[in-house]
C-alpha cells in the first residue's frame, strides 16, 4: 500500500472525488486497501470527507491545505526527479534482476557458463 497513498493525493490534484472516481483514476486498487488509505490520510491531516446531504447520499473526497502542500511541493519535486532519472533507475533495476536470475540458477553474477556448464 506504499504507493496508494501517493497516487490517491495524486488523483485528487485536480479537486474534490468520489471513492468510484478515485478507484478508476488510480486503476487496480481493491475497496479494502482504497478504504484503509483514505482512512490514513484523513487521520494525517492530508484530507477531508465532505458528505453532502442528499438522497441518495453523496460524498466527495478532497485536499486540505496541507495535503495540497504536499502534493505541489515534495511530490512534484519527486515527480521531476523521477522524470528526469527515470532511464537510469530503469537500468539499474534490469541490472539487479539479471544478477537475481543468475542467482536463481546457481551461477555468480556476471560469469559466463563455458561449454560443459562450468564457469570460465
Amino acid at each position: 500500500m506504499p504507493g496508494t497513498r501517493p497516487a490517491l493525493a495524486q488523483a485528487l490534484r485536480e479537486g474534490p472525488r468520489r471513492r468510484r472516481e478515485l478507484r478508476t483514476a488510480i486503476g487496480g486498487i481493491s475497496d479494502k486497501v482504497l478504504t484503509e488509505a483514505l482512512r490514513r490520510l484523513l487521520a494525517s491531516g492530508l484530507l477531508e470527507r465532505r458528505a453532502h446531504p442528499e438522497v441518495p447520499p453523496r460524498v466527495e473526497y478532497a485536499l486540505t491545505g496541507l495535503g495540497r502542500s504536499l502534493v505541489e511541493g515534495p511530490m512534484a519535486v519527486l515527480g521531476r526527479w523521477a522524470v528526469e532519472h527515470g532511464d537510469e533507475l530503469l537500468e539499474a533495476h534490469e541490472r539487479e534482476q539479471e544478477r537475481a536470475r543468475e542467482r536463481d540458477q546457481g551461477r555468480e553474477p556476471g560469469r559466463q557458463q563455458g561449454r560443459a556448464g562450468k564457469a570460465r
